[in-house]
């Protein structure tokens, strides 16, 4: 009776060796270069002129341990850092043995962000191990299952946030092994950083700059003779009107009666190096609360009147003898505004009429300016 517990015992020992055999050869035919999770480079991939670029940034890089790399040669990156890697840390180079029945050794390791880690394990013991396996945080970088002895496997992998890095070593069996391992750290030993609109020149453009320019448009004098002269006329009618290939964004006039009102008129213009009436066109377009310079001409033999061919605000601040009026979109295509019109009733004298015509146009026109050429830059930094 003694024996049938032995024989069920060896059947199952038996058993479990014949499955991880089983296990063992299916994965032998793993191909580690396939578990490399680092980019390879080939020059190849690159035209002429990228390599000359590539010379170029390396060699400073190198020498400087700074580049900086427009934004259109961003390809390039890779292949200037893989030209100057970091420093090599061996973390591991030690040979290890196993737990047996299932137990797991740890081993701990700090990976920073793109930091590489290279590794290497060799099973120098008599048994298989069954699971190797590298952890960053909760995500499995590298496993392998059944590594029989004798038999040597490595890889890479580049670290994808500051975490962790665990080794776990399983050996199911009854008998411990002994492991070789080899783990590299290559450090992320650079920054990168973004210069945006940087300016790395200037080229020639044309651009349209409109310009609000205020002419006199109207300088003229008139005459109104006495009530009594039979011979001329006592009455003036001047039609306000402008040519229809100008945008008219505002108009105004001035006139006097007398020639006290003229002069004034005159020595303001010399004082302020600018017209009167276009001062004052400025600050009404302006909304300024600008002094009003415009002499006030008053004739009480005179009879004056606006006479618009269309509907229009006149200015607040105007008076009897000066009016400036904002066209809208509607206004602006008539070019025809209306007449100034005058009556003299006195029955002896005659009038001198000075009279000004202003108009605010909008004109557009094509000017050369030097545009700065902006671009995008990308430094690199070794520290």
């Amino acid at each position: 009776m003694k024996t049938f517990p032995r024989l069920l015992l060896f059947f199952l020992i038996f058993s479990s060796c014949n499955l991880l055999e089983n296990l063992t050869k299916k994965n032998e035919t793993v191909d580690f270069d396939q578990t490399n999770n680092i980019q390879k480079l080939n020059l190849d991939d690159l035209s002429a002129d990228d390599k000359s670029k590539l010379d170029s940034l390396s060699s400073i890089y190198i020498e400087s341990s700074e580049v900086i790399v427009n934004s259109e040669d961003n390809n390039l990156i890779d292949y200037i850092l893989n030209d100057s890697k970091g420093d090599t840390i061996i973390l591991s180079n030690l040979s290890v043995q196993t737990l047996t029945r299932g137990k797991t050794s740890s081993y701990n390791y700090d990976g920073k962000k793109n930091d590489v880690f290279s590794y290497e394990f060799q099973n120098n013991g008599s048994k298989k191990i069954n699971s190797i396996s590298l952890l960053e945080g909760e995500q499995i970088r590298f496993a392998y299952s059944n590594l029989r002895k004798k038999n040597k496997i490595n890889g890479s992998f580049k670290v994808l946030e500051d975490n962790q890095i665990v080794l776990n070593i399983v050996n199911n069996g009854f008998f411990k092994s002994n492991l070789k391992v080899i783990i590299k750290q290559i450090a992320n030993n650079y920054k990168t950083e973004v210069i945006k609109d940087s300016v790395i020149g200037y080229e020639k453009a044309f651009q349209k700059v409109t310009d609000t320019l205020y002419i006199i448009d109207q300088n003229k004098d008139y005459k109104i003779s006495p009530y009594l002269d039979i011979t001329n006329s006592t009455s003036l009618s001047i039609p306000i009107n402008f040519k229809n290939d100008e945008k008219i964004l505002a108009w105004g006039f001035w006139f006097s009666l007398n020639k006290e009102d003229f002069d004034s008129y005159l020595a303001i213009t010399e004082s302020n190096e600018e017209d009167p009436l276009i001062l004052f066109a400025k600050s009404e377009l302006g909304n300024k609360n600008r002094k009003n310079y415009l002499p006030i001409t008053k004739n009480p033999f005179v009879e004056t009147s606006l006479e618009l061919v269309y509907d229009a605000t006149p200015s607040l601040n105007s008076e009897k003898n000066f009016n400036f009026f904002i066209e809208d979109s509607l206004s602006l295509k008539k070019f025809n505004k209306g007449f100034l019109n005058f009556k003299n009733y006195s029955k002896l004298y005659d009038f001198d009429v000075n009279y000004k015509l202003l108009k605010v146009i909008s004109r557009v026109r094509l000017v050369e300016v030097e545009v700065p050429i902006l671009n995008n830059f990308i430094r690199i930094v070794k520290y």
